[in-house]
């Protein structure tokens, strides 16, 4: 049973967290940037997966990601990229990548809108 302080705080802390998440979605808007909050998992006393921010934060992001350790790679540096929520994208998207080689990757890619600069030139 719950005391009558750790529902106060558990009220508290909703709406500390329902403000923070207005003023994240305004200083996006605002200065047109995205922002990142990363929701560590946990797991529960049966062992299941659980966000650190509760149900509640699940409705406050446009796009979900979810990053995972590769399982049969528990050593390794590679990861999965999940999109578990997107408004843009179908969803349940799974990307595979490896952290060791992640800046060399990013400095071969072009962009799209790189590649329709280059494609325009004479």
């Amino acid at each position: 049973m719950s005391s009558a302080s750790e529902i106060e705080w558990s009220s508290e802390g909703m709406s500390l967290l329902m403000q923070v998440s207005g003023e994240l979605k305004m200083i996006a808007k605002d200065f047109n940037i995205a922002v990142l909050v990363t929701n560590h998992v946990t797991r529960d006393g049966n062992g299941h997966l659980k966000a650190g921010l509760g149900q509640s934060w699940s409705h406050v992001p446009r796009t979900r990601v979810l990053l995972q350790r590769v399982e049969e790679a528990e050593t390794s540096s590679i990861r999965t990229a999940t999109l578990t929520k997107s408004s843009r994208q179908a969803c349940h998207l799974v990307e595979e990548f490896d952290l060791c080689h992640w800046s060399e990757e990013r400095r071969t890619s072009i962009s799209g809108k790189r590649k329709l600069e280059e494609r325009s030139k004479p």
